[in-house]
């Protein structure tokens, strides 16, 4: 009875508090995250194909809006909601900007697009494959009707390419500069496109070389440039920066991977 009386006072003090400040005690508000854009990178189009892409933003204080500056608009392409729709008129490059606006927040990126005719090869440089190791990569074609059907059959070193466009086997060799292959392919209604590939092959004790010269500054990943990367790892050609990478072993074989093949020759004696 006594507690109930107590907190009933309590609760009757409070009142008269409030009442007599007009204070309200109120958590205080988060700071809204700055506006930005999430999405950095668009998808390939094909000329003559739907193609969309979805905008992705982060912060602000209400909804979002995209707008594209006089001028900038690819032809074809428009804005809807929070997506970038249309269907392609040319096959190029394109760079623009595009807005984002938000309460009375506004940010602006450059965006790069790719479109395409149909039955253009997306891959030009595949990954490195390793002597002995299996290996497996998929070339890609961009539209036309699918299926696409590749010329089936073997290729160089142990490899051959499958009727779906996949290039695998166990390579039987390394070579000293990416091998240049070609591969052919048509869809369902004919159309045929031919694809211009290169592969690098290593051997397994370059696996432990990353950054150098060699094995690794000529990879890349499926689909990209043929340049390839500068630096980075020897297995897949990717993850290496303009330095070339680990300065231990940018002029030549590194100790450990020397190390490791005497090693593994001890133990075969």
């Amino acid at each position: 009875m006594k507690r109930s009386l107590l907190h009933a006072l309590q609760a009757l003090s409070f009142a008269l508090l409030v009442a007599a400040t007009g204070a309200v005690a109120r958590p205080a508000l988060a700071e809204a995250e700055p506006l930005a854009f999430a999405t950095t990178e668009l998808p390939v189009g094909v000329v003559g194909l739907p193609w969309e892409a979805r905008i992705e933003t982060v912060g602000g204080t209400g909804p979002v809006t995209l707008e594209f500056p006089p001028g900038e608009m690819p032809v074809g392409i428009h804005v809807d909601g929070d997506t970038l729709r249309g269907t392609p008129m040319e096959a190029d490059s394109f760079s623009f900007v595009l807005v984002a606006r938000s309460g009375e927040e506004r940010v602006a990126a450059v965006f790069a697009v790719r479109f395409v005719d149909a039955g253009t090869c997306l891959t030009s440089r595949l990954p490195n494959a390793v002597v002995g190791r299996h290996y497996a990569s998929q070339v890609e074609i961009a539209g036309g009707a699918l299926p696409w059907t590749f010329d089936a059959g073997d290729l160089v070193l142990g490899l051959q390419v499958s009727s779906s466009g996949e290039i695998s086997g166990i390579p039987i060799g390394e070579t000293a500069e990416p091998l240049t292959l070609e591969v052919r392919a048509r869809d369902r209604e004919g159309l045929e496109s031919s694809c211009i590939l290169e592969l690098l092959v290593i051997a397994e004790a370059d696996l432990f070389i990353e950054g150098s010269g060699g094995a690794g500054a000529s990879g890349g990943s499926a689909g990209g440039e043929s340049n390839g990367g500068s630096g980075g790892s020897a297995l897949t050609g990717e993850g290496g920066d303009d330095d070339g990478g680990c300065a231990a072993s940018a002029t030549g074989p590194s100790l450990l991977a020397a190390g490791l093949v005497l090693a593994r020759l001890r133990r075969r004696s």
